[in-house]
């Protein structure tokens, strides 16, 4: 149970756009919920805690992954 909850805390930053996406579930590197970073260059995409880095920094969460998102 605490591994589905730490899962859903985990998010995918594209750090060109600096955009907060979805990790997808069980995905063994940084994959997204929404594809939107299929093309990005893995070197440009960084695993983070969704809540603490959003709340830390200037990004925006995916508006296709989050409810409350905006960007894309």
């Amino acid at each position: 149970m605490a591994t589905a909850r730490n899962e859903t805390k985990r998010g995918v930053l594209n750090k060109t756009t600096m955009t907060v996406h979805r990790r997808k579930p069980g995905a063994a590197d940084v994959h997204t919920v929404c594809g939107h970073t299929y093309h990005v260059e893995r070197g440009r995409l960084r695993l983070v805690d969704v809540t603490q880095f959003t709340e830390a920094t200037d990004t925006s969460r995916c508006g296709t992954c989050f409810e409350e998102g905006g960007g894309y």
